[in-house]
């Protein structure tokens, strides 16, 4: 079975000069097809929630799929994210399938 997946993906950062919204929006713009957000700065979950409600609303304007980094709750309370990548040092496999269904 050939599988297609988009070749051009973006992955936000922490960065001091961009903020990861204004970095979801410069690649949509680019014409990104899916990004993944990722930050480890965050101070709280509610942060985490409100920053990933703005870049999802940013994707879903341009038909773009969102990718949630390491943070299974925050992905499950964001409503436009279409999936969560997790890492073994985040949570079992299993532990995010519980969760997100």
């Amino acid at each position: 079975m050939k599988k297609h997946i988009e070749k051009f993906h973006y992955l936000t950062l922490d960065m001091e000069n961009f903020r990861h919204i204004q970095q979801a929006e410069m690649a949509c713009k680019a014409g990104a097809k899916w990004i993944q957000y990722r930050t480890k700065n965050k101070r709280s979950t509610e942060q985490w929630i409100a920053e990933a409600t703005q870049i999802a609303n940013i994707c879903d304007d341009w038909g773009v799929t969102l990718i949630i980094c390491s943070n299974v709750d925050v992905t499950e309370k964001v409503d436009d994210a279409q999936g969560v990548h997790i890492e073994l040092a985040d949570m079992s496999v299993e532990q995010a399938r519980e969760i997100l269904g």
